[in-house]
């Protein structure tokens, strides 16, 4: 997501030619998606989905200890 805003910013920006309202408009609201987004829930979804498949498991008996 954020790789995507910032070609489309920098695409914004390229073709900017002195319309400070045309700029303005389509920079509104640009970072809202990114500056929102919910982390913890993605973190916590994928943290759910090694518990499922057993990845945990497999790392403690392979001898390698969670940080978590």
């Amino acid at each position: 997501m954020v790789l995507e805003r910032s070609i489309e910013m920098g695409e914004i920006f390229q073709s900017y030619r002195n319309n400070n309202e045309s700029l303005r408009h389509r920079l509104t609201g640009m970072w809202e998606p990114v500056w929102n987004y919910d982390f913890e829930s993605e973190v916590s979804e994928a943290i759910k989905v090694m518990e499922r498949d057993s990845h945990f498991a497999a790392a403690e008996t392979q001898g390698i200890r969670s940080c978590m």
